[in-house]
């Protein structure tokens, strides 16, 4: 039997030395992966809102980076969240080959390092670069799928 992914005797990659962050993701400063994950265990709830009451307690490991930050900027950044969730629910729905297709409008195409935009499907399709960086991404996000999923099978002794 494969050992547990979370809880007491939870299996860790053996070059890892614990847990880390997911690539891209902006941590808070001075918050281990750890401390969150042992946070999560110890209360038995790994849920968004379980996490947020937790880091009102001053000794939670995220209460600073929660509670230390101003409302005016937490409101932005809930505001800004929303307009991103908004602009990549956009759909519209195309007749191809007599099958119906729904594609987002609105897509956030990484063009480079260091630089991404927020860019309508138009623009991206008539653009070769463009086109490409977006099929990368896509690839991207792909290739990540496919390797959690046979992370998860290995994990669960699921071979197939």
């Amino acid at each position: 039997m494969a050992p547990p992914l979370l809880g007491p005797g939870a299996g860790v990659p053996a070059d890892s030395g614990g847990a880390i962050w997911r690539g891209g993701y902006i941590h808070p400063k001075g918050v281990s992966p750890d401390s969150i994950i042992a946070d999560c265990r110890a209360r038995g709830d790994y849920s968004p809102d379980g996490l947020f009451e937790a880091s009102k307690d001053e000794t939670h490991p995220l209460h600073e980076a929660i509670w230390k930050v101003g409302d005016e900027i937490w409101a932005a950044r809930g505001r800004r969240e929303f307009c991103r969730q908004l602009l990549g629910s956009l759909v519209e729905s195309y007749s191809i080959g007599g099958r119906t297709v729904e594609v987002r409008v609105v897509e956030f195409v990484k063009i480079k390092p260091g630089l991404a935009q927020w860019l309508p499907l138009d623009q991206i399709r008539a653009d070769p670069k463009l086109a490409a960086a977006y099929i990368a991404t896509a690839e991207r996000l792909l290739n990540q799928a496919l390797a959690k999923l046979s992370a998860i099978r290995t994990a669960f002794g699921i071979n197939e």
